[in-house]
């Protein structure tokens, strides 16, 4: 096992199909913890706008809770273009103490939430 960071175990793979869409493949689950992204980390198959839209609705959310100087908030909004910066916020978020990360990811599970038909 190793002490280095999460975020340094690598970015995920990026392919281009046929149809020139661009699709990013979310990181692999880290070998010391089985973590699979969820939430604004777990992309695949998802539009590129609607994901750059998810990252920076979370980065809203870690900002109330964190502050606006918490290094995250940068990350993610890198992370909206880069795929090794979404690598980095998974690991970094998965490194916050638990109490405010479940505080975010209820927000977060709260506000994305498919609306109910009338």
């Amino acid at each position: 096992m190793t002490n280095a960071p999460l975020w340094e175990s690598g970015a995920p793979t990026t392919i281009t199909r046929p149809d020139d869409n661009q699709v990013c493949y979310p990181p692999v689950a880290s070998p010391a913890r089985k973590i699979l992204p969820y939430g604004p980390f777990f992309i695949d198959g998802i539009d590129p706008i609607e994901c750059t839209r998810r990252l920076r609705c979370f980065a809203g959310i870690v900002a109330c809770h964190r502050g606006t100087d918490d290094q995250l908030i940068s990350v993610l909004r890198d992370a909206e273009s880069d795929s090794a910066a979404l690598q980095r916020a998974f690991a970094m978020f998965e490194e916050l103490p638990p109490l405010p990360r479940r505080k975010i990811i209820s927000v977060y599970a709260r506000l994305m939430r498919p609306r109910r038909a009338s």
